[in-house]
């Protein structure tokens, strides 16, 4: 996966031109007044050899200072939950604004490597006595660049590219469809993406990764923390247990062999605590339920046009099914592929065309309610079970894999 740099700054400071300039090719907007750059924009660039991924953070445009700030605040939260580096873009001639020290103040809680540029810099040569200012936004050294001019952009790359993770990365897994049983051409695709904690993650307590980022595609890629998403196995979540099952991952060779044993146990990991598992299951259907008429960005122009999803409908009927096998003690594994998966994939491709949306609304309710009845008698006529060897089994691949990693790390 590439590394990916984040570009912010308040509106006029010259992002875009820093971002062509980078890329080698026109794709921001480059004009004299602030906010024309409207949505974010991506980019794959290369320096010396290995690419990474460019994001120009604009918007909208802002009408007042409370706007500017408004925005930048946005800028600052997209570079936040994106970036593996961001680059704080600033300008010399207009010198420190209230909205630098406010978006400073935002990326220095980030815990992300920020570099603090300061553009239009046109001369060559010892940067004039107005950069000193820029040490007052507390984030390190301001380094001098010209975007128009393409004066020291080869060296702030240098520097970003020392910030660049290395050796982050535990596995990618493919989640969804795929693992379900009703893939079809047009089905989505969803990611899981286990990475590490740096040194300066541990022993300053940075907040763990945790974070989805969706494509325009409408795609999903979760990045989590290892400490994280093996957390959610042991909170029992389909949505993560599924990952030790799928036929479509990449791991890295360097944990491997200590990663093996979640995959090796992976049929226990998922029967680790029969009490959460139930509740998790039952709990998804709910937010699936809820989840069936409510306008998203992922489900608006559906939503609008006939009122319910179909993707959320079929989520529900699955769950149920999926809770039922498991409580006649078939496998997670076999859990997995629906029985009646032709039926599943024509409610999501064609479930409009089978129900309105009172009939939607009804058949999501009544399964729901079955469910979450399932759940209940369960509790109700079971003793609570938790697999401690397992639970412990997964806490020592944890520190394993991490401290492997962090050894790498200090014998740099």
């Amino acid at each position: 996966m590439k590394p990916t740099v984040a570009i912010v700054g308040r509106p006029n400071v010259g992002k875009s031109s820093l971002f062509n300039k980078i890329t080698g090719r026109r794709i921001s907007i480059v004009e004299d007044t602030p906010g024309v750059t409207r949505d974010r924009i991506y980019a794959e660039a290369q320096w010396r050899g290995k690419a990474f991924m460019l994001i120009d953070t604009g918007g909208i445009e802002p009408k007042s200072d409370d706007e500017i700030l408004k925005q930048m605040k946005m800028q600052a939260q997209v570079a936040i939950e994106t970036a593996d580096v961001v680059v704080f873009l600033t300008d010399i001639q207009t010198g420190v604004t209230a909205a630098d020290f406010e978006v400073a103040r935002i990326l220095q809680k980030s815990g992300k490597p920020i570099i603090l540029a300061v553009n239009k810099v046109d001369n060559v040569g010892n940067p004039p006595a107005e950069i000193y200012e820029f040490y007052n936004l507390g984030l390190g050294d301001p380094f001098a660049i010209s975007a128009n001019q393409k004066l020291g952009i080869g060296d702030l790359l240098e520097l970003v590219f020392e910030h660049f993770p290395e050796d982050r990365i535990v596995g990618i897994f493919l989640q969804g469809s795929q693992n379900y049983g009703l893939d079809y051409e047009g089905s989505d695709i969803d990611t899981k993406c286990i990475v590490l904690p740096t040194l300066d993650d541990i022993c300053l307590n940075k907040k763990a990764i945790s974070y989805t980022h969706v494509r325009e595609n409408n795609e999903h890629i979760d990045f989590k923390d290892l400490r994280v998403i093996t957390g959610d196995f042991k909170k029992q979540n389909i949505n993560f247990l599924e990952v030790l099952f799928s036929k479509y991952t990449i791991i890295n060779l360097d944990y491997l062999s200590l990663f093996r044993p979640l995959l090796d146990n992976a049929e226990a990991i998922a029967h680790y605590d029969n009490y959460r598992f139930v509740r998790a299951t039952a709990g998804m259907s709910m937010e699936k339920h809820k989840a069936l008429t409510l306008d998203r960005p992922s489900q608006h122009e559906e939503i609008v046009k006939y009122g319910w999803s179909c993707k959320q409908l079929h989520h529900i009927i699955r769950l149920n099914t999926f809770l039922k096998r498991w409580m006649n003690k078939e496998s997670f594994k076999d859990c997995l592929v629906d029985p009646f998966s032709d039926y599943l994939v024509e409610v999501k491709k064609n479930g409009h065309s089978m129900f309105d949306l009172n009939a939607a609304k009804e058949v999501a309710k009544y399964i729901d309610d079955e469910t979450n009845d399932i759940k209940e008698k369960y509790i109700s006529a079971h003793d609570h079970v938790i697999n401690d060897d397992i639970g412990k089994m997964i806490d020592d691949v944890v520190v394993d894999i991490i401290k492997t990693s962090l050894k790498k790390e200090i014998n740099k």
